[in-house]
């Protein structure tokens, strides 16, 4: 889960940093404000929690023998 997270969260803090380093250079602007980056990372933090949540629970039914080959 904290790889999940780490992943997550380091990919919508780069995606950030990249909306503010172009916004200028499109004809177009669109506004975004501090209230929808944080909605939008909270909705990151939900889906890489579920996500990884899913897979633990998969890893966890596996027997330890079946999963080393054997």
């Amino acid at each position: 889960m904290q790889q999940a997270l780490t992943l997550g969260l380091t990919g919508w803090s780069i995606g950030l940093v990249l909306v503010f380093l172009v916004k200028d250079f499109f004809p177009r602007r669109v506004v975004l404000e501090p209230f929808n980056a944080l909605v939008l990372g909270g909705i990151i933090v939900v889906v890489c929690l579920l996500a990884s949540g899913l897979g633990v629970r998969a890893a966890l039914r596996v027997e330890p023998a079946e999963a080393l080959g054997g």
